[in-house]
């Protein structure tokens, strides 16, 4: 089987769920598939099963070239969709860009790099929006 040079590649961010959510999916997951020569997400898709979630995350994030994407979709995100899971929602969509935009440098587009200082891709932990300064 060889290397396929226009194959899109999916990049997989991971989040725990809040502790009192946590039944049958105890984390959440998001894909992005990106084309790798315009570096454009051409599909967005959760493992959770809210067709709402899934529209959103396509309108937000498709068509949108990977390395140009910055907090305004996340951003967007927070503000558009309201559940007691949403930060986690948004940490995973914020690994899986992160290994997207580390992948970019790499000859295959599959290589995760270290972003922050943890792999990227790697499971996060979301943490609480900071409040606003004043």
């Amino acid at each position: 089987m060889g290397h396929v040079a226009d194959a899109r590649i999916i990049y997989v961010g991971l989040a725990r769920l809040p502790q009192p959510l946590v039944g049958s999916a105890p984390g959440i997951a998001v894909e992005l598939e990106v084309e790798p020569r315009s570096r454009q997400i051409v599909a967005a898709s959760t493992n959770l099963q809210f067709p709402g979630l899934e529209r959103l995350l396509g309108e937000i994030l498709v068509g949108k070239a990977i390395d140009a994407l910055t907090g305004c979709a996340l951003l967007e995100l927070e503000v558009r969709y309201s559940a007691p899971f949403a930060t986690a929602v948004r940490a995973a969509v914020q690994a899986a860009v992160g290994r997207a935009v580390a992948g970019a440098g790499s000859r295959d587009g599959a290589s995760p790099r270290s972003v922050n200082g943890r792999q990227s891709g790697d499971e996060v932990s979301p943490q609480p929006a900071a409040a606003p300064s004043a």
